[in-house]
């Protein structure tokens, strides 16, 4: 194959080589490659891929196929100056999203902002901004800003997943003004992109508002503000008014249910009906039991260890894990997982092998038929989540055990230095074993609620 040299910056020049040259779909730079030539290829609006040629002693066909910008841009007063700038390669960066990222930059440059100081990314669901130290100034656009942020608050998120919903919670406020010196956000601006889910979602909007002003904020500190600048999102916020206060309560089973509603799950045959089973057992989270790994089971003292990245909240000592002691109910359930999946890896992977969807247990009782029809949207009346509650209200309501324990199995806080001292005793892992034994026992109907009526309150009791 021989080398072609590298087209001129003058559009002419490339597309009269090549008139009936393309690039519109991945398709198009397929059938480029294999035209064995290295040069750039031109995409439309300054916009090329450039093919370079294989490094020597390579056996592959051409080198590295690279997104780069050359066009023409009138500044403010008239000046025309060149942009040369390289996005990245292909096919980490799709067609789409280049020709968004020439888009984007070319507007920036036309603004009259310095191109030393322009920091370009194409979008993309999953893309987290790079490490490292974001030098802002007085130029600054509001994603500059927003990148230094993320940075210095992810370290305080338990994992990449919480990382991603903080950065894709800022898509809105990026199509909106991202690409605008952050001097020139103002409240208004800020007001139009909150007011649409002001009050129909006041949690998210609520969310999204303060990464707003954690935004601002920096901006002040780091110098892309005037300190004295008032913030655009405290005035947006308070033009908007008062929203409605809701508070979240998820959707249970009645304890007295439990056990019929578990004998159903024992009949059907499928991970999610598995993994539900597992977690109304150990009363732990969703997320907890689908990401559980079998090197996390201590099968010689009876213990499931959750590790903290897995945890809601923050631990008080953020490299202790959450146990979880084991009863024999637990062995015969994971006897019976590691017969369909095996005994390495994850306990209840889904068909590919990866971490079952958040969504699989709505699925699930969707089919169980515990839906809602009667309005105009469906509405799933469980959640896997509301079995804890159902083991909750049956110790607080149907056993004398301890509830401090309780909050202890479900991985609450419970009260102050003095009081989680108590907890640490041997006893507690004691107490937190018979708990849950107890719990499996009356799940599995082994127990009834009238024997454990006549057992913790005696005969003239009633629940």
């Amino acid at each position: 194959m021989k080398a072609v040299r590298i087209a001129s910056f003058v559009c002419k020049k490339c597309c009269l080589r090549d008139p009936g040259v393309s690039i519109d779909t991945e398709k198009d730079i397929e059938k480029i490659l294999r035209l064995g030539e290295y040069r750039d290829f031109p995409a439309g609006g300054g916009l090329y891929l450039r093919i370079k040629p294989p490094k020597k002693n390579s056996n592959a066909e051409h080198g590295p196929a690279v997104w780069v910008v050359k066009r023409s841009v009138r500044r403010p007063g008239g000046k025309r100056d060149q942009i040369s700038r390289t996005l990245g390669g292909w096919p980490e960066i799709s067609v789409i999203d280049a020709k968004v990222a020439r888009r984007d930059i070319v507007e920036v440059f036309e603004r009259g902002v310095d191109p030393s100081e322009i920091i370009t990314r194409p979008k993309g669901k999953d893309a987290l901004p790079p490490n490292g130290y974001i030098t802002l100034s007085a130029r600054s656009t509001f994603q500059e800003v927003a990148e230094r942020t993320f940075n210095n608050v992810k370290r305080t998120l338990r994992s990449e997943k919480y990382q991603r919903q903080w950065w894709n919670g800022l898509s809105k406020a990026m199509d909106a003004f991202g690409n605008r010196p952050i001097r020139d956000v103002t409240p208004d601006d800020i007001g139009r992109l909150l007011y649409r889910d002001w009050s129909r979602t006041p949690e998210s909007s609520r969310r999204l508002a303060q990464r707003l002003e954690k935004i601002f904020e920096l901006a002040r500190g780091a110098g892309a503000l005037d300190v004295n600048t008032p913030s655009p999102v405290k005035a947006a916020v308070a033009a908007l008014g008062d929203q409605a206060q809701r508070t979240r309560h998820y959707s249970s089973l009645n304890f007295q249910d439990a056990p019929d509603f578990y004998a159903q799950l024992t009949q059907r045959h499928s991970t999610a009906a598995l993994a539900l089973r597992w977690i109304m057992l150990t009363a732990t989270r969703s997320q907890e039991t689908r990401g559980m790994q079998w090197s996390e089971v201590d099968f010689d003292n009876g213990v499931w260890h959750i590790p903290p990245e897995r945890m809601k909240t923050s631990r008080v000592n953020k490299d202790s894990n959450h146990s979880v002691y084991l009863s024999q109910a637990h062995y015969d359930l994971l006897k019976e997982a590691g017969e369909i999946f095996g005994t390495s890896g994850l306990v209840f992977p889904n068909g590919r092998g990866n971490v079952l969807s958040e969504n699989v247990f709505r699925a699930l009782f969707r089919r169980m038929g515990f839906v809602d029809l009667s309005g105009d949207v469906e509405k799933i009346t469980l959640t896997a989540h509301g079995m804890r509650t159902s083991f909750r209200t049956w110790v607080e309501s149907a056993t004398a055990l301890d509830t401090r324990v309780a909050e202890q199995v479900l991985s609450h806080a419970v009260g102050g230095e003095v009081e989680r001292a108590y907890v640490r005793e041997a006893r507690r892992t004691v107490q937190m074993r018979e708990m849950l034994e107890v719990w499996s026992s009356y799940l599995l109907g082994a127990v009834t609620l009238e024997e454990l009526e006549a057992k913790y309150f005696g005969s003239g009791h009633k629940m």
